[in-house]
């Protein structure tokens, strides 16, 4: 379990958990550099207290209420993410037939947010590499962005490793850095206490009516530093993501024992910094380091550039993981998925997304350069996403756990207000560099959709073929599709029969492949043997030699055999080359003497 919750702290919260770095400069981005230095004292101590009340109850309401009470609560097979949460609503409802317009929108919506996270995994490591690294003493743009390359293609190229072991090596390096800011707050806390008694009044909601309805900021300001304050909560959403990784047990437990006391320390230790030294928004250091000691500024530098290197692990695993999910339910074309833990299922790596993502990154900082150019596409995404999820847990609190609309309503309808307000605020920065994430999520979209339609228009237009075929007697062997049928078409077809054992993989034990027919009407014939293969993937790592394979008799007569084969998810794809002894040891003697045979038949050259 602390294994866990070690990797855990430094695979899912590195996201989250470097935000300090730029949360303040992207809040007074948008009210104003200058605007905290002009005010008067009065007006300071009710703007920062406003703002850090923000920010807490940001934190509060969606990474605490929102994903660690509810909506982490929910999985799908240990699963997390925007397709866990459709696929539980779909369970629930039942066929498409029973209510279709449901079952279109919810679809819809997984799809729409894991297209957006996937989106935000493309921003996120250019972002965190590139902001990490202009702390460094170059001037040029351009040697940045390289340098930028060099560290994503090591950081891409160790992901094959897995989050187990990715997460052993991160999990001490995020667990000083929460540590030291930690420290960092209660430094400074101590050393403007007075100021941190003014700020910590932020603690009370009533300050944060009064800096959205009485202070300064009032109205339109405080909807405009949202854009700001969302940083506080990007990443947010690779917690649920990433819970196939690690569970929800050890996330939490992380989040509330180290991540979110260092994060309050920290932002009330800036704050109360910025009160006492507001001239530190214009520095070039910034707020996090003009806030720390003098003399620890550079390891402080070199330790900032580690953690923020490892922030965008979080998207990376969270995207491996929808992308698997995806695959599973028929949205996106089979692919290798690779599990890296034989403990752990949701514990995944995709290499050909690796490397897509990967292409993605090195165009993006090579384009930008430098992260102020690529800062208004951080939020959209992550925002849009928000909402997806909190429309997906009202539905699967409505149908999945059967609550009253009122209740329901209750608690989602102040999480869509928070949502909502956070969407709107980002939208400002669509023209910006906003677009990016949304270019890449409507290209994931149209992946994801249009591979869905095919495949449901594939399944309709099988159902209405077996239904066609359901009493028509046929000796056309290329147009079955049942195994009654394939009997009656065999016994009327007059191909003739060959010494040969055919094996005709097929995607369902009922199905019969379109191969054979086709085959059978190339060649003039048919093989002797037949045998209908069929291959499962198990929930358990690994499926004992003795249960590999179930054979049942179709039609002896006929040479009518059917294989399910079945293999645990962490067994390498090679398990398959062993198919033909395995067949040849079942419990079927006239069928493993037929493929013994046939294994000793010779082959030409």
């Amino acid at each position: 379990f602390l294994s866990l919750c070690l990797g855990a702290t430094g695979v899912v919260f590195g996201d989250i958990g470097t935000s300090p770095l730029y949360t303040f400069g992207g809040i007074y981005l948008e009210l104003g550099i200058d605007a905290l230095a002009a005010a008067d004292q009065q007006t300071r101590e009710d703007e920062l207290t406003g703002i850090f009340s923000s920010i807490f109850w940001v934190i509060a309401v969606v990474v605490c209420f929102k994903y660690g009470v509810i909506v982490m609560q929910i999985d799908h097979n240990g699963e997390g993410g925007s397709l866990a949460l459709m696929q539980v609503v779909l369970r629930a409802v039942g066929t498409r037939a029973a209510e279709p317009r449901l079952v279109g929108f919810t679809t819809a919506l997984g799809m729409i947010g894991t297209s957006l996270l996937i989106g935000d995994g493309a921003i996120t490591p250019v972002m965190s590499v590139l902001g990490a690294i202009e702390g460094l003493p170059v001037e040029s743009d351009a040697v940045l962005a390289w340098l930028c390359v060099a560290i994503l293609v090591v950081l891409f190229g160790v992901q094959s490793f897995g989050s187990k072991a990715i997460g052993l090596v991160y999990g001490p390096i995020m667990s000083l850095w929460f540590l030291v800011i930690c420290a960092l707050g209660v430094y400074n806390t101590c050393r403007y206490s007075a100021e941190a008694a003014i700020v910590a009044r932020g603690f009370n909601p009533y300050w944060l009516w009064h800096y959205w309805f009485s202070g300064t900021c009032r109205g339109y300001e405080a909807w405009k530093s949202l854009a700001g304050i969302v940083l506080t909560v990007t990443g947010a959403e690779a917690l649920y993501a990433d819970m196939g990784h690690f569970g929800r047990r050890p996330i939490m437990t992380a989040w509330f024992a180290l991540v979110f006391p260092s994060l309050v320390l920290q932002y009330i230790g800036q704050a109360a910094t910025l009160l006492r030294r507001p001239e530190l928004l214009a520095d070039s250091a910034g707020t996090f380091y003009g806030s720390a000691p003098a003399s620890l500024r550079y390891p402080l530098l070199a330790l900032a550039i580690l953690a923020a290197v490892i922030a965008s692990q979080a998207l990376l695993s969270g995207v491996f993981s929808v992308l698997s999910q995806a695959v599973q339910a028929g949205f996106m074309p089979r692919t290798k998925v690779v599990h890296t833990d034989d403990k752990n299922k949701g514990q995944v790596f995709i290499q050909s997304a690796n490397l897509l993502l990967l292409a993605l990154c090195i165009v993006l900082a090579l384009a930008f350069k430098t992260s102020s150019a690529l800062a208004g596409a951080y939020g959209i995404a992550v925002t849009t996403t928000f909402v997806a999820t909190t429309v997906l847990l009202y539905l699967v609190l409505r149908r999945a756990w059967k609550w009253c609309a009122g209740s329901a309503l209750l608690v989602c309808l102040p999480l869509l207000v928070v949502d909502g307000l956070l969407w709107s605020s980002n939208l400002l920065k669509i023209a910006n560099s906003g677009w990016v994430p949304i270019v890449i999520a409507l290209a994931v979209f149209g992946v994801l959709s249009t591979y869905n339609w095919g495949r449901e228009e594939e399944a309709a237009l099988l159902l209405a073929e077996c239904d066609a075929e359901e009493g028509a007697a046929s000796s056309d062997i290329t147009s079955s599709l049942r195994i009654p049928a394939l009997e009656a078409a065999v016994r009327a077809c007059g191909y003739p029969r060959t010494r040969a054992v055919g094996i005709y993989l097929t995607p369902y034990d009922w199905r019969v492949p379109r191969s054979l027919g086709t085959l059978a009407d190339a060649c003039g014939s048919l093989p002797g043997t037949i045998v209908l293969l069929n291959v499962r993937f198990e929930d358990v790592p690994f499926v004992p030699a003795e249960e590999r394979v179930d054979l049942a008799v179709i039609s002896d007569e006929l040479g009518l055999y059917q294989a399910s084969v079945r293999f645990g998810y962490a067994e390498p794809l090679n398990a398959a080359q062993g198919l033909h002894a395995t067949l040849v040891a079942a419990k079927q003697p006239k069928l493993s003497a037929l493929l013994a045979a046939h294994a000793r038949l010779p082959t030409r050259a």
